[in-house]
């Protein structure tokens, strides 16, 4: 995947570093409008419906303005109601929190929010990093199904993150 989305001009070489023989490259969109375009075009893969996909941004937008916790929850639980139970039936990826990490990263992205995913730290890795107008918001994925209800936040506090 990393090499047809930089042979296609999607990530460029942000950064070569030599050790001995060997050499690791850094990877990364080459602007804004790249990474912005790329995130949106995966999102509308999955609404199918480009109008949805804008008013929802711009209602994602305006949650994370007013800080709108509750607001955010009812999108994002929308989003997924939305989503045709039969591609939940056929993506194998559906049964790991990856997939739904993925989804709502895209999301963000979409809309030009600054979003990190896979954070690490010397406590432990966050799924999903937002930050938005010097608030930051730690997102932790968890398929309830699989480990039961609040198991996200229990991480989070008991990491100390």
């Amino acid at each position: 995947m990393e090499t047809l989305l930089f042979q296609t001009g999607y990530l460029t070489i942000h950064g070569l570093k030599v050790m001995g023989g060997m050499r690791r490259y850094t990877l990364g969109y080459p602007n804004q409008e790249v990474r912005q375009s790329l995130a949106d075009y995966i999102l509308g893969y999955f609404t199918q419906t480009p109008v949805a996909q804008q008013n929802n941004a711009f209602a994602l937008y305006e949650a994370l303005e007013a800080n709108d916790l509750n607001r955010l929850h009812q999108l994002f639980h929308a989003f997924f109601a939305s989503i045709p139970s039969e591609w939940y039936k056929t993506q194998q990826a559906a049964r790991y929190e990856a997939y739904y990490a993925s989804i709502v990263y895209c999301y963000f992205a979409a809309t030009g929010i600054d979003v990190r995913p896979e954070v690490h730290s010397n406590k432990g890795r966050l799924d999903l990093v937002v930050h938005f107008q010097g608030r930051f918001y730690l997102i932790e994925f968890k398929v309830v199904e699989q480990c039961g209800p609040g198991k996200d936040l229990e991480q989070i506090k008991a990491r100390g993150l």
